[in-house]
């Protein structure tokens, strides 16, 4: 019996690296890098910041200009982004924040990712089974919010 092949070609024109800052998500940017230059694909790079506590008395949101958690992070996205593996490749940052799976999800289906690609800390034992990994549920579809 012969078998059948498939010589369907793989398209990828978006990635989507998230990004918590950590050493492991910058440990992913390059494998995100080389596929996106592989297939001609622009890099989306993402970081969530928690959501607002919800309180008895809905108060105003501050503005980006005083909230010190927004600008820590847009500063630390923006350092990100500038890693030498990047290149001339076309990329962008997106800093939202809110419920890590429905901005992500969002991401996905908003922008067409195609790939996510998320560094894992690898933890191990105890601290894996009390702090379990993000990008494992993640890829479960188990997260849930903060």
């Amino acid at each position: 019996m012969q078998a059948v092949q498939n010589n369907t070609p793989i398209a990828l024109n978006n990635v989507l690296v998230t990004t918590d800052f950590s050493e492991a998500s910058q440990a992913s940017l390059p494998y995100a890098a080389a596929l996106a230059r592989q297939f001609g694909a622009k890099v989306l790079m993402a970081h969530v910041l928690k959501p607002e506590p919800h309180l008895e008395v809905p108060l105003d949101s501050l503005p980006v200009d005083y909230d010190r958690a927004w600008q820590e992070a847009q500063w630390q996205l923006l350092k990100f982004a500038q890693y030498d593996a990047l290149g001339d490749l076309p990329h962008e940052t997106v800093l939202e924040q809110g419920d890590l799976w429905t901005v992500i999800s969002n991401l996905i289906r908003t922008r067409e990712i195609d790939l996510i690609v998320a560094g894992s800390r690898g933890r191990q034992g105890f601290s894996r089974l009390a702090l379990g990994s993000c990008a494992e549920k993640f890829i479960d579809g188990q997260l849930a919010p903060y």
